[in-house]
């Protein structure tokens, strides 16, 4: 755990911490902070080994090829007709492709390089989002695609890609404890 907190937030730096304030149901309260980001590379396991027989997500890694996140199909990717922009992917192109789909916020599209509960996830968070107020397009990082390679020890196309960082503005929630009155945080975008 405190690898993957280094490695993540490394470099951080703070840049501001703004006044608190109440939400619009008035119960919550939120401190606005930026943040600076260094940028970070990662890896993307793609696979054609479906049905389909295209390029789809299965996996996402560190920039030391540690495993962060493994994504398994329940369902096999859909089949896409021949003449679909998709079909013929490379490795690089469907991880590029899948990360415009998601700065568009295009489901439909994600679901043809990730698998459906990933989706769904980043939907359900993007929706928390938008209900708290927040421009949602601001929390999709900015990310540059980089080349394929093959691993023989992990029998598997890995994708670069570098998250490039900058400054993030966030909001920071905070509760009161009501037994003592001591201030916590809650969570926060």
């Amino acid at each position: 755990m405190d690898y993957l907190l280094k490695e993540q937030l490394g470099g951080l730096k703070i840049i501001s911490i703004g006044t608190a304030f109440t939400s619009k149901a008035g119960s919550d309260q939120f401190v606005p902070y930026e943040i600076g980001l260094r940028p970070q590379e990662f890896y993307v396991r793609v696979s054609n080994d479906n049905l389909a027989k295209r390029y789809v997500a299965t996996g996402v890694y560190d920039s030391k090829l540690q495993l962060l996140q493994e994504l398994k199909w329940t369902n096999a990717p859909a089949i896409l007709p021949d003449n679909d922009a998709y079909s013929k992917s490379s490795p690089a192109e469907a991880v590029r492709d899948y990360f415009a789909a998601q700065s568009r916020l295009d489901w439909d599209e994600m679901r043809k390089f990730a698998p459906e509960y990933d989706v769904e996830n980043d939907q359900a968070q993007i929706e928390a989002a938008r209900k708290q107020g927040l421009d949602v397009y601001k929390l999709i990082p900015a990310r540059e695609v980089g080349d394929a390679f093959w691993s023989a020890e992990q029998s598997a196309w890995f994708v670069k890609y570098t998250e490039m960082g900058g400054i993030k503005k966030m909001n920071l929630a905070l509760g009161k404890d009501k037994p003592t009155g001591r201030w916590f945080v809650d969570g926060g975008w």
